[in-house]
């Protein structure tokens, strides 16, 4: 039982360590810097893009550039200013490629996650002209394909951009709407379709330019016969694909005169409301979902109903989420440990539903690849973990480490600072014999890294919990020395087991003293007694003159002597501590636990492990910053003076 109270103790002091310190404080650099995964540019032009890092560190890093994982040489188009900003200033072959900022100082590099710089694109529609006529009936639906699109890049940056005659755009209305293909819906034809030409163009903002088709649709509506009512028809869904993190657009086309009322469904088969995550466009037609997760991947039902009618149609999209590799919580933290230990950082990852495992981590110390893994290497590896074998204060350095699958690489970093343990220069003796009015003082002195302060924290064990000191008992305002300072009255509850807990942030050390005393209040009493026994013994000697009288006394003075003596030593033996325990684990007393403090320690242990979930929700909530996950508190790791 005392195992696990030593366990929900440790536990408390990790979640406090977790808050008491930034490892900034040692000085290992680190790229601040979130960059964009992609940027394109447009080829053969003039731009002005530049890519700026920022990094923190002490001494205050340098920053250079990787371009496809070699150092970043300086051309005539691009070059690195002296404050580490990469500026293009044209757009050619070579300017394509994955761009790295890295941050060096003498504790170590950091290094960013990879930045691709890509070739936008658009192209054009075939140059032959032709024009093409089509009849229809009134109210009838019509479709007209943007065939022969060209290719465009980033899709981000293009959209379709229809044109009446004489170049006047087609805006989305309520019987109009452009899907993802680039198809022109037209749900229902009227009057003012008749006659009218149609053409398709592409759009792409990084050109700020438009292609047009050479291709024209003119459109001639049949009035005579034609009907007034359509019933709903999904005329266009299709499957489609988004990142997550980003959005997604799910299209249902519906025709029918009148139109239909358009409602949407979940994965669940709950109606979808206007909310933050989803909003409707195109008469509801289309449902964008921003910023995708898991949890938005499966199948989405619309449907369409005509109210007058009471005629449905319904239809289904599948969205599936994909993403790079999503590491799992808890994967590279930063650690700050003790020479002669060993690292472990958790390189653990997995990928969305339905796609591919991520491929074993790459592993880099200080922005290099590392190479060379064994037991009696520097470095091990067992799957998703590395271990930083016997540590040296040369290991202070940042580790990182990539990951990949089909859709992607995801990166991570984190910093590794090895410092000396906390060394005990006095420490505490076995044993402290006190007295009663006389005061009896003990030191300790530790020291420790000097970026850190120590603790001192006393307390008694008292019915096999550890407590708050007894009176008598005074500490120092550096907490370092105790004074012991008995009266006859208390020596018997100041007796006992003591320890220090010396720590700080990142390790601790635990040393024991033992208080006894030989004084008790049966001997004062027994000496009481045989004080007033002694004058009797010498009247019956003087007033008596028979010598078996005056044996007789003697012999009762001894007797009673003898009778102290015995009770004297009895209860020295009884006042005398254990000894305290000795090694990396408290000895355990032989007694049993009471209820009530197994239930105060059980109730502990809830209420910490609370705690520690809430951060670990907390840090997965704020992905941009770093927090410092300690190493658990060597609780029980004594070291004797």
């Amino acid at each position: 039982m005392m195992q696990w109270t030593y366990f929900c103790i440790g536990l408390f002091y990790q979640l406090q360590c977790t808050f008491s310190m930034e490892i900034d404080t040692f000085g290992l650099p680190s790229v601040t810097t979130k960059f964009e995964e992609k940027h394109y540019v447009v080829p053969d032009r003039t731009i002005n893009f530049n890519l700026t890092c920022e990094a923190t560190g002490d001494p205050t890093p340098s920053i250079t550039w990787l371009k496809n994982g070699q150092s970043f040489i300086d051309t005539l188009r691009a070059h690195v200013t002296s404050i580490g900003v990469l500026v293009f200033t044209e757009a050619v072959s070579s300017t394509y490629g994955t761009y790295q900022c890295k941050a060096t100082n003498a504790k170590g590099a950091s290094i960013s996650p990879e930045i691709s710089i890509n070739r936008a694109l658009l192209g054009n529609f075939p140059q032959t002209p032709e024009v093409n006529t089509v009849s229809e009936d009134r109210n009838q639906y019509l479709a007209l394909p943007c065939t022969d699109r060209p290719t465009c890049e980033p899709k981000s940056s293009c959209r379709f951009e229809w044109k009446r005659r004489g170049g006047e755009g087609v805006a989305p209305e309520e019987r109009i709407l452009v899907d993802n293909e680039g198809t022109l819906h037209i749900l229902y034809l009227d009057q003012s379709d008749d006659n009218e030409t149609y053409t398709c163009g592409v759009w792409n903002s990084q050109f700020r330019s438009h292609v047009r088709s050479q291709q024209t649709t003119k459109l001639k509506i049949r009035f005579d016969g034609s009907r007034n009512t359509y019933p709903p028809a999904l005329v266009f869904s299709k499957n489609v694909t988004g990142k997550a993190t980003q959005q997604a657009r799910l299209q249902c086309v519906f025709s029918g005169h009148p139109l239909p009322d358009i409602a949407w469904l979940d994965t669940n088969g709950d109606t979808i409301e206007e909310s933050d995550v989803y909003s409707f466009h195109d008469n509801r037609h289309t449902l964008v979902i921003s910023s995708l997760s898991a949890d938005h991947e499966g199948m989405y039902t619309c449907n369409g109903l005509q109210t007058a009618s009471n005629a449905r149609a319904e239809g289904n999209v599948y969205l599936n989420v994909t993403g790079p590799p999503i590491f799992e919580t808890g994967a590279m933290v930063d650690q700050v440990l003790t020479v002669g230990s060993d690292a472990q950082y958790s390189c653990l990852s997995r990928s969305l539903p339905n796609e591919i495992v991520p491929d074993p981590p790459v592993w880099y110390q200080d922005a290099q690849e590392i190479t060379v893994f064994g037991p009696e290497e520097k470095f091990s590896r067992n799957g998703t973990v590395l271990t930083v074998n016997r540590l040296e204060k040369n290991d202070t350095s940042c580790i990182q480490c990539a990951v990949g699958n089909s859709e992607g690489r995801s990166f991570r970093e984190t910093r590794l600072v090895v410092i000396d343990p906390i060394t005990i220069l006095e420490g505490l003796p076995e044993f402290v014999e006190v007295t009663p009015n006389t005061s009896v003082g003990i030191r300790v002195t530790a020291i420790t890294d000097p970026r850190l302060s120590l603790t001192y924290e006393w307390s008694f064990l008292d019915n096999e919990v550890w407590t708050g000191l007894p009176t008598g008992v005074a500490i120092s305002d550096d907490q370092q020395n105790a004074t012991f300072t008995p009266s006859p009255s208390n020596v018997q509850e100041i007796i006992g087991i003591y320890r220090v807990v010396i720590r700080h942030a990142f390790d601790s050390v635990i040393l024991h003293t033992n208080i006894t005393t030989t004084f008790s209040s049966t001997t004062q009493t027994a000496a009481t007694n045989t004080t007033e026994a002694t004058p009797t013994t010498t009247s019956a000697s003087t007033t008596t003159t028979s010598a078996s009288t005056t044996t007789s006394a003697s012999t009762t003075t001894t007797s009673a002597s003898t009778t102290t003596t015995s009770a004297s030593t009895t209860t020295s033996a009884k006042m005398m501590p254990a000894k305290p325990p000795v090694g990396n684990q408290e000895e355990e007393p032989s007694s049993s636990v009471p209820v009530a403090a197994i239930v105060v320690i059980v109730i502990a242990c809830i209420f910490v492990s609370g705690l520690i979930i809430a951060v670990i929700w907390y840090r997965q909530k704020k992905q941009n910053k770093l927090t410092i996950d300690q190493p658990p508190v060597k609780f029980e790791n004594t070291k004797d003076a």
